[in-house]
Order: structure tokens, then sequence, then C-alpha cells
């Protein structure tokens, strides 16, 4: 009797063991079929993509309680969307690698947030939509650097706030908006982001960082702010990013040419 029970017991576990797998193999091979066949002109969905947007998700408020195939059909969704307009009004792009092999993206400035916001819901969702496509760009760049027992995990960004104006600073709507934005995300972006370097900060650029930074308090040690005159900046941030890394109309190398826009 207990040589017949202990035998149960061991085929009961081992069912239990192996359906488990089966469910799991089973999930994975779902994922790896439908990724295959979904390509964006935002970014070409992949079974290591999607892993890899999935471990900054998992650890997320806003996404904690996403399944890996949840975030898979979240990206198939937005690999789905394009926004000619927002790539136009808000360009961004990959200008190479800085010195600790992370990904440098470069955003551009001069964009007018407020006009999205005064528009209504269906710009500002559209809008999101556009950030989240966004990240999981930056994502994918960090990939291409993955070494041998060494994942890259976090990016530089070098933003450029010239052409910020009063009017959008001055916008409550606006403010709350960018307030909430990163409030909500704050932790992938503290797990995303290794150096933030501002350039161009004027006067009414620091009255908005002064509104933002305090949201971002974990980044602090990583965030670089210069001022408006490019003279002042140039060679600090030849310190911080690589020559071949800057565009050459914040000083960088002539032969510069973008990795992705």
């Amino acid at each position: 009797m207990y040589k017949q029970t202990v035998l149960t017991t061991f085929f009961l576990l081992g069912y239990n063991i192996y359906s488990n797998f089966a469910i799991q193999t089973k999930a994975s091979r779902a994922i790896r079929i439908d990724v295959s066949e979904s390509n964006s002109s935002s970014f070409t969905l992949s079974e290591e993509l999607c892993v890899k947007v999935h471990s900054y998700m998992r650890e997320s408020r806003a996404f904690q309680n996403f399944t890996l195939q949840d975030t898979y059909s979240w990206m198939a969704n937005l690999s789905k969307e394009t926004f000619p307009e927002l790539e136009s009004s808000f360009p961004y792009l990959l200008s190479g690698y800085d010195f600790e092999e992370r990904p440098v993206w470069v955003i551009l400035g001069k964009y007018n947030l407020r006009k999205i916001i005064e528009e209504g819901d269906g710009a500002v969702e559209n809008f999101k939509k556009y950030i989240y496509q966004g990240g999981i760009r930056v994502a994918k760049s960090l990939l291409k650097n993955n070494r041998q027992g060494q994942e890259v995990r976090k990016a530089s960004f070098l933003i450029d706030l010239s052409g910020l104006e009063i009017a959008q600073v001055k916008h409550v709507a606006t403010v709350s908006f960018v307030l909430n934005l990163l409030e909500t995300y704050s932790d992938i972006i503290s797990e995303l982001v290794g150096q933030l370097v501002f350039i161009n900060v004027n006067y009414v650029s620091r009255m908005a960082l002064s509104l933002v930074l305090p949201v971002l308090g974990d980044l602090f040690e990583r965030i670089r702010v210069y001022g408006s005159i490019n003279a002042h900046w140039i060679f600090k941030l030849r310190r911080v990013l690589p020559l071949e890394s800057i565009p050459p109309w914040y000083g960088g190398s002539d032969d510069f040419k973008p990795i992705e826009i």
C-alpha cells in the first residue's frame, strides 16, 4: 500500500511538472509565431525584444500585472500604428553609443506639446502611443550591445531644450500632463536612463526643469544641465559623450551619421 501511494504521488508530480512545462512551451511558441509575423515602420517585433521590454514593464507600477503575452499583445497593437505628423513635429534619433557602450538618443527639441494638449483626448492618446513606440525603440537599441553575460539596461539621452516657450511652461494642462506622465512611469525611467544631459537651457527651460526634476529625484546624480551658450557647454559635452556620437550641430564630428532616425 505504501509503495503504491509513493508511485502514485510521483506520477501525479511528474504529470503536473510536464503539464506546466507544456503550457509554458506552448505559450512561448505562440509568441514566437505571432512575433515573426508582425512588422512596423517604428520597430520590428521579435521574441528577444518582447522579453526585453517585459523585463522593464513587469517591475513597474503601471504594468505590474502584465504577463509576457500581455506585453506582446500591447507591443503588437502599437506596431500597427504610425504617426507621421508626430514624427515630423517631435523628432529624435539614435546618434551612437557613449563611453560605457550605452546607446545615445538625441531628442531634438522645439516641441509644441501644448498644441497636442489643446487638440484634445485623441491627440493626447496618440502622443502617448508615440512615446511608447519610442520606448520600445530604445529597448531595441539596448539589445545591440549585449555581451556574453553582460546585459545593457540603460541608455544615455541628450535633450535639446532650445525653443521651449513660456506659453507652454505656464499652461497648467500641459505641465500637469508632463508631471503625471513622469510620475506614472518614473520607475521605468529610473531603470532605463543611465545619463540625462540637457543643453540649451535658458531661463524658461530652467523654470520647466524646476518642476520636472523633483519627480525624477532618483536620477539626480545622472543628470547634467548645460546653459544656452554652446561655447560654454560644447567641451563639457565632449567629456561625457564620444565625439562620433554627438551631432555636428552640437559640436560633434563632421563625419557624424545617425544610426537610426
